[in-house]
């Protein structure tokens, strides 16, 4: 029997069956090379996009820097056009044959026209309606002679200030109180020292903001206290009683005022009496005030000091 064309047969089949797991092999590498290019490319394009990104960074910052700095002119045209300006000006200046005098009685619309400077206006009526407008507003001002009444109308009751202006060659070379209102001379007896117009009328309008300022204050206390029927409430000027007499309980906070500048320096003292003696409260009422707020602090301070 001749047995090598079965041999050659058999070798012929293992080489055939062997044949599948080669072309797997291959599949697998072809895919494992497509995802490490796959990713080769992804790294590429994150590189290129923070690239991008640092590049559009630094042309922000750069722009952020020219906005920063000072606007200057650049260019010689510019310079041109201001030396153009310049010298129409002066031909416009030459041209005019009259001198125009302004003083104190001259039109401000005339004044601001030649105006090239940043003084008071000579024009002592509109320089008083601009301060009542833009400055004192809730005030009124008469001036007659050398007499100054100033009348104060942030909040009611009103109260006035009168004073004496002497001057010397159309210079004001003293200035006096002569009257403040019933009222609040004993708050502003300080003003009877001054001799400074401005700081004096300046003083009675923060005192009367002041004044209203804590009024609304002491509304804000009573408006929250008024249903417990224990509290007896007094409202003064500057002051606020509350007591309960059930306890022997009286605190008061009152408004105190030092003019020692033009903007009078102000704090609020609490007092509090428990059956006749003398409580120190104030390290209590700092605090209050300094995590609350004024309303809020000094009304958490009254009901801690009358047990509410």
């Amino acid at each position: 029997m001749d047995f090598t064309s079965d041999s050659r047969q058999s070798t012929s089949l293992g080489g055939s069956a062997s044949s599948p797991t080669g072309g797997d092999n291959a599949d697998a590498d072809i895919a494992v090379d497509n995802e490490q290019l796959r990713l080769l490319n992804l790294q590429d394009e994150k590189e290129r996009l923070i690239s991008q990104r640092n590049s559009l960074l630094g042309e922000v910052d750069h722009y952020q820097a020219q906005l920063d700095k000072p606007q200057q002119r650049s260019s010689a045209y510019d310079d041109d056009i201001l030396l153009q300006d310049l010298l129409s000006s002066a031909q416009q200046v030459k041209s005019n044959s009259h001198v125009i005098t302004i003083d104190g009685e001259s039109d401000t619309l005339l004044e601001l026209g030649s105006k090239h400077d940043t003084l008071p206006l000579l024009n002592m009526d509109t320089r008083l309606q601009l301060l009542k407008e833009k400055l004192y507003q809730n005030v009124t001002v008469q001036l007659e002679n050398d007499l100054l009444l100033a009348t104060f109308t942030l909040m009611k009751p009103f109260f006035t200030v009168q004073l004496r202006l002497e001057y010397s060659n159309d210079v004001l070379d003293e200035c006096s109180v002569i009257e403040i209102s019933d009222l609040v001379k004993w708050d502003l007896k300080a003003l009877f020292a001054f001799k400074n117009p401005s700081k004096i009328l300046l003083c009675c309008f923060e005192y009367d903001r002041i004044r209203f300022r804590v009024s609304r204050v002491w509304d804000y206390v009573m408006t929250d206290l008024e249903n417990f029927n224990l509290i007896e409430m007094v409202k003064k000027k500057l002051c606020l009683e509350l007591s309960r007499k059930d306890l022997s309980v009286l605190l008061t906070l009152s408004l105190e005022l030092q003019f020692d500048s033009v903007v009078p320096r102000t704090d609020i003292a609490a007092k509090l009496f428990k059956a006749g003696k003398y409580v120190n409260i104030d390290d209590i009422k700092n605090g209050l005030i300094k995590e609350y707020g004024i309303n809020l602090g000094l009304l958490k301070l009254c009901k801690t000091c009358l047990n509410l």
